[in-house]
């Protein structure tokens, strides 16, 4: 992004927004002024809930949303809710929505009487190029690095990636002690097809011997990414 002339301000607290001669100044916190033609208000999901009349039905929420359990129970015993309306500390995606919506499913239905237990959960951005990341990411470890190993794969200029005219893609690979792969940060198109597989493979624990049990397709982004990454993952369980 710098690379193409584009400024990032960390860590701005916008107070204000005002318009001059056809242009918009934004204000923040620290004195900082940015003058700019148009302005993207993309600070998250805000709940659609105040005309659910929640306070008539006894249900408690705030704003980030209705106050749910680890069973997605409200505070009133028989109403439930899931997906974006809920507070909660995960990703408000679609693919989270439909795991609750699934996992409540099942409770009702008296078949999962436990709690909701959320598996790895992988994001994107979809600008161009495509950024991803799953599990912990570097800033999570800033001030525990020597407890993992972080690798980072310029995958963008070997193998079948080449086609892709990406010689900047890259992957950041975390590692925990036992070289196990706990956090993924992927650049480039491909990012989100990517990000998938390594999901899976932090999920599940993989090492090089489960994935040695598979045959991928080849030529592919996938076995591409998996080839320069096994020398660094877990042998055996």
């Amino acid at each position: 992004m710098k690379k193409l002339g584009i400024k990032v301000y960390f860590n701005e607290s916008v107070q204000k927004i005002q318009k001059a001669n056809n242009q918009l100044i934004v204000s923040t916190a620290s004195d900082l002024k940015v003058e700019t033609d148009y302005i993207v208000d993309a600070t998250g999901r805000i709940p659609n809930v105040d005309d659910l009349d929640l306070e008539a039905a006894g249900v408690k929420y705030n704003k980030r949303g209705i106050v749910v359990d680890n069973h997605l129970q409200t505070s009133v015993s028989h109403i439930y809710a899931s997906g974006d309306v809920i507070d909660k500390q995960i990703p408000k995606l679609t693919p989270t929505a439909t795991f609750e919506s699934n996992y409540l499913a099942n409770r009702l239905l008296g078949e999962n009487p436990e709690s909701i237990k959320y598996p790895t959960i992988a994001s994107v951005v979809f600008t161009l190029p495509r950024i991803a990341q799953v599990g912990l990411s570097t800033a999570d470890i800033e001030n525990k690095k020597e407890s993992y190993v972080i690798k980072e794969i310029p995958f963008g200029s070997r193998l079948r990636f080449q086609t892709k005219n990406e010689p900047d893609a890259e992957a950041t690979l975390i590692f925990d002690q036992n070289s196990y792969l706990v956090g993924a940060s992927v650049y480039g198109d491909e990012a989100p097809e990517l990000i998938n597989v390594l999901a899976m493979i932090i999920g599940m624990k993989l090492t090089q011997e489960d994935l040695s049990k598979a045959i991928l397709a080849f030529p592919s982004q996938t076995i591409g990414l998996i080839s320069m990454m096994a020398p660094y993952l877990r042998k055996f369980k």
